[in-house]
């Protein structure tokens, strides 16, 4: 009998204390999911490199800052990766797409597919009445999955559904 499993190889980079990031490597296919997006200087390069999954619990600074690294690392090397989390994150990461002038890309250098899941708003810290809404709403969708694949090109920044 065959099993399909994966054996992953983790790590917690900051330690208990630090920033939140927990580094998930599949020993089955050398791809990496990071759960948290905390700061990022304690993996390397390579280790990044791997990432093509990333779970974010919620958008503070704490558990988001090393979106910015992610990002800086898989520029050059026109690898996608998928973000999910908690409603609002597509808006999260659409303004940290906005923050920088992206006029030495070539098309398709960055490919970034962002799912929000209602299911974690339960989970996830109350910032704004606007959340609150989202929560309600969730027990509508709970078990949909809204995405969103974002393009950067050169002066032009694309949200395609």
């Amino acid at each position: 009998m065959t099993r399909n499993s994966h054996i992953f190889e983790t790590k917690i980079p900051n330690g208990p204390l630090g920033d939140p990031v927990v580094y998930c490597l599949s020993q089955k296919t050398g791809e990496a999911l990071l759960l948290d997006l905390g700061d990022l200087s304690n993996l390397s390069n390579k280790e990044i490199l791997k990432v093509r999954h990333v779970a974010v619990s919620h958008t503070h600074l704490d558990h988001f800052i090393g979106f910015d690294r992610l990002l800086r690392v898989n520029v050059p090397h026109f690898k996608p990766f998928e973000l999910c989390g908690p409603p609002g994150l597509i808006k999260n990461v659409q303004g940290k797409m906005n923050a920088y002038c992206w006029n030495l890309l070539e098309p398709g250098q960055i490919r970034i597919r962002v799912r929000k899941s209602p299911a974690m708003a339960q989970s996830r810290p109350r910032c704004s009445r606007m959340t609150n809404r989202l929560s309600r709403k969730s027990n509508r969708t709970r078990n949909r999955c809204f995405h969103r694949t974002i393009h950067h090109h050169p002066q032009n920044p694309r949200f395609a559904r």
